[in-house]
């Protein structure tokens, strides 16, 4: 048990300092001669910055990012604000044909089914179907002859 917890911290350890040795400073002689922020863009050029990092530096410059609204200011805003809608219609659209696909599936399992025709939506047992059916083919068979 011991050497399991020993082996553990030595592992994590390890861990830990195979992140330090190839991490380089930030701002290795970097200056900005603007009093604003700079994009994240800019401050990233070695790659060092995380996720969390860079949308708080997006923040502090006024760039918002969330699921449904992303603002940049950069004249494309009224673009991204039509793909997120025809993205969650999307969403909303492909949720509702999966629920009638099951609803069709589960009807099917219980022996009954569904048609359209002039009258609408019908459903009925699955026999009283393919009767229906048998009888207007052998309807219009007898009638072509």
């Amino acid at each position: 048990m011991t050497l399991m917890l020993l082996s553990a911290v030595a592992l994590f350890s390890l861990r830990i300092d195979a992140f330090h040795v190839f991490r380089t400073p930030l701002h290795q002689g970097t200056s900005f001669s603007t009093s604003s922020l700079p994009m994240s863009s800019e401050v990233d050029q070695g790659g060092q910055l995380g996720a969390t990092e860079r949308l708080l530096l997006d923040k502090a410059r006024g760039i918002e990012q969330r699921l449904g609204k992303t603002v940049k200011k950069d004249g494309l805003d009224g673009v991204r604000a039509f793909v997120w809608s025809v993205y969650f219609g999307a969403n909303y659209v492909f949720t509702g044909l999966g629920a009638l696909l099951v609803l069709g599936l589960a009807m099917n399992m219980a022996g009954y089914g569904y048609y359209f025709d002039a009258h609408g939506l019908n459903v009925d047992t699955l026999e009283h179907i393919r009767h229906d059916k048998f009888m207007a083919e052998e309807a219009a068979r007898l009638m072509s002859k």
